[in-house]
């Protein structure tokens, strides 16, 4: 059976930008591959470091309209951050993308890195009801995950969160400012605009920082086995994973050399060694109880990353419960059934190493342009067809 949705929704990961807030685009060509097929492409902005449920909202007043209502009316600021809310708007958000969004009228989600659990976020909240306009999960036809951190990533232990509690140091606003001057440096321009008006002064702001209801601490392994926890398949909405990786070796003839990450943005290379060199956690700091007790919760099976990600954390949810599997592949199944998770390795059907960065701003990257591209029309081509 055909798609009925025509709107593919672009979500973006930490730290990125939305549509002309930067010099070049945070998706590289990838919109532009949609060109010409019955679907229409569109990015949206959402906070850079806010939490998945924020993100979420903001999604949802981009597409449907009206306020960014992150909490229940009246609700206030708890010690921990866990709830951060008022109703607001936004005085950039452009006319809604689809104010007549509904189960018969739905959208499909491409979520990269953390805009992988965002757009479930956004699904379990539609699901609800949340918003209170009688919506329910079939509103997203397809969540398309992209280099997506399903199962958390433990990179985000190398910048101080609590492998425990997933919450940020004592040094974690240095760890911010450094992380945002980094992105200014890439970009040659001003910074991403935050999104962080719900916290609105400096105590709400050191409650944002050191609390759990910021991306960084969703992020962790303990943070994204919450969110898997309170996330449920649709069975009627299907579920598509590319999944990025690098090889930490670099092969001559049949030997394999100890030189590693060898074609990587060097950017990532500090962080890919650190994925694939991590220790265990010790007893007394496991990011959940249930952690070593099964093969993919063995630290070894994490090492294999893009150089923010682990591999096999971005193929589906499973660190609290295994969602439904359809599967490895999916862009060469004659079919592919709604309510199972199906991944794809990119370097598998590209015959390319693809890194974290590569599927969104790629473009602007030596080499890489070309295979983003490709990655794109593939994607289209196997949406087409279903």
């Amino acid at each position: 059976m055909a798609l009925t949705s025509h709107k593919v929704i672009f979500v973006h990961g930490i730290f990125g930008w939305g549509e002309g807030e930067l010099p070049f685009s945070y998706w590289g060509d990838a919109l532009a591959q949609f060109e010409g097929s019955r679907f229409q492409a569109h990015e949206v902005k959402c906070g850079p470091i806010s939490s998945f449920h924020d993100r979420a909202c903001e999604i949802f007043a981009q597409i449907r309209g009206g306020d960014f209502h992150y909490a229940a009316p009246g609700a206030g600021i708890a010690a921990d951050g866990k709830q951060a809310v008022v109703p607001r708007s936004r005085r950039h958000v452009p006319p809604p993308l689809l104010p007549d969004w509904s189960a018969s009228n739905p959208v499909i989600l491409v979520g990269h890195s953390a805009g992988a659990h965002t757009c479930l976020a956004l699904q379990r909240l539609l699901a609800e009801d949340f918003f209170g306009v009688g919506s329910n999960a079939d509103w997203i036809e397809a969540v398309i995950s992209i280099s997506g951190v399903l199962n958390g990533s433990t990179l985000t232990y190398m910048f101080g969160c609590d492998p425990a509690t997933g919450q940020l140091g004592p040094n974690s606003k240095l760890l911010i400012d450094g992380a945002l001057a980094l992105v200014r440096a890439v970009s040659g321009g001003p910074l991403p605009e935050l999104w962080l008006e719900q916290w609105p002064d400096d105590v709400a702001r050191a409650a944002f920082v050191s609390g759990r209801d910021n991306l960084a601490c969703d992020l962790t392994l303990s943070g994204c086995h919450a969110a898997n926890a309170e996330f449920s398949s649709n069975p009627n909405t299907y579920y598509l994973s590319l999944v990025t990786r690098m090889p930490d070796k670099l092969k001559v003839l049949s030997f394999d050399l100890p030189v590693r990450y060898i074609g990587i943005n060097p950017l990532l290379h500090a962080s890919a060694i650190y994925q694939a060199d991590r220790d265990d956690f010790a007893a007394d700091a496991r990011p959940f109880d249930h952690w070593g007790t099964t093969s993919r919760l063995q630290i070894d099976t994490w090492r294999e990353n893009d150089g923010a990600v682990s591999a096999i954390s971005q193929e589906f949810p499973f660190t609290d419960h295994q969602e439904p599997l359809g599967g490895e592949g999916f862009l060469s199944r004659a079919t592919i059934e709604k309510g199972k998770w199906y991944f794809e390795y990119v370097d598998k059907f590209l015959e390319k190493d693809f890194d974290h960065l590569d599927p969104a701003f790629g473009a602007k990257l030596p080499g890489a342009r070309a295979a983003q591209q490709q990655l794109y029309q593939k994607l289209v081509k196997r949406l087409e067809t279903i």
